[in-house]
């Protein structure tokens, strides 16, 4: 009796630190980019980057008093509704808006996962009730995935095969 004891305590403490372990070494790729972040606003002049962990937005504008906004959506489907046919989100969705009495572009940059990769992720941007791919450049280490846009107010995310 004293035997079946020690190893229903020996397997459960085997079990314990192997969740541990695995939380620990999911939780430092989770925001490859930084700390996650929910919603981050910036104002001011020349460009801006707003980094959200995941995912950042950068606006190049040579307006002086332009504002950057800039909220997860945690549930992407639920608030820019079903991607294009064929296509899963691969990330959080991030509505970005932009005040600026000049041109502007935001540069979006994702982190991009072995994962991704092999779902041939790519950046979109939801404007005007649909979907618009900007595709992006594979870089850095940890890998990043960039593209830019002229939609200054739409939703960002990562979009990959099913």
């Amino acid at each position: 009796m004293k035997r079946n004891f020690k190893l229903v305590l020996a397997a459960l403490l085997a079990i314990s630190l192997f969740l541990a372990a695995t939380s620990v070494w999911a939780g430092t790729r989770m925001g490859t980019l930084g700390p996650s972040v929910n919603q981050a606003k910036k104002t001011g002049d020349g460009n801006k980057t707003i980094n959200m962990g995941d995912a950042t937005f950068t606006i190049v504008t040579s307006d002086p008093g332009y504002t950057l906004d800039v909220q997860r959506t945690k549930t992407p489907n639920s608030f820019f509704g079903a991607p294009p046919s064929g296509l899963a989100y691969l990330s959080s969705g991030f509505m970005v808006s932009t005040k600026s009495t000049g041109a502007a572009l935001i540069t979006a940059c994702f982190a991009y996962t072995p994962q991704a990769a092999a779902k041939n992720a790519a950046i979109y941007v939801f404007s005007g009730g649909s979907w618009t791919y900007l595709g992006g450049t594979v870089s850095g280490n940890p890998a990043t995935i960039c593209a830019s846009s002229s939609v200054t107010d739409g939703g960002f995310a990562l979009l990959g095969d099913k």
